[in-house]
């Protein structure tokens, strides 16, 4: 509890244009936030660069500083929507690549059915997960899709481990009840 109060006094100091007191924020979570947007990137300059576009953010923004409730879970949604956009950068410019050369879905190895059929269960879970409550919604995204520990989860969001395994439990089980078993024997035969 003593460092949240540490915290709080930081980004007060911050809001108020105090540069020590961000160089303070950027060491406390400076290795934290490079570790989340590296397991995103695999690279580390794009990481590197990741952290840093959110503290510049961070120190634009500083005047709005006090109206952040957890620092934690602000600083990582920042980093993972950042890591998206790389991602996302990075993808465009592979897909330009692709355009520029003779390359066909067979090259990939991909079925073009099987590709169609995981795209649309896909959108498809996605809908589901859209449709959740918005904590439960946000635990699921939390562990299943950016893969955080159930303690990280714990500690970010301020709940209980049980919490979270019972939020999982409920998005798992909607998510399974809205997909018709039918709809998934041709990924059924893809492996047999």
């Amino acid at each position: 509890m003593r460092e949240d109060i540490k915290i709080n006094e930081i980004t007060l100091k911050i809001s108020k244009g105090e540069e020590r007191a961000f160089r303070q924020l950027f060491d406390m979570y400076y290795r934290k936030l490079f570790g989340i947007a590296i397991s995103y990137l695999k690279d580390r300059n794009e990481a590197e660069e990741v952290v840093a576009d959110v503290f510049f953010k961070l120190w634009q923004s500083k005047a709005n500083l006090v109206n952040i409730e957890n620092i934690d879970v602000y600083l990582y949604v920042a980093i993972r929507n950042q890591s998206f956009k790389y991602i996302e950068r990075r993808k465009r410019i592979d897909y330009k690549d692709e355009l520029s050369g003779d390359i066909e879905v067979g090259d990939f190895g991909v079925n073009p059915e099987q590709y169609v059929f995981a795209k649309e269960l896909k959108e498809h879970i996605d809908m589901v997960v859209d449709s959740l409550p918005s904590r439960c919604k946000e635990i699921f995204r939390l562990a299943k899709i950016d893969g955080l520990k159930y303690k990280d989860i714990a500690k970010m969001l301020d709940i209980s481990v049980k919490t979270i395994d019972s939020q999982l439990v409920i998005a798992l089980k909607k998510i399974s009840e809205s997909i018709d078993i039918l709809k998934l024997l041709p990924l059924f035969m893809l492996f047999f």
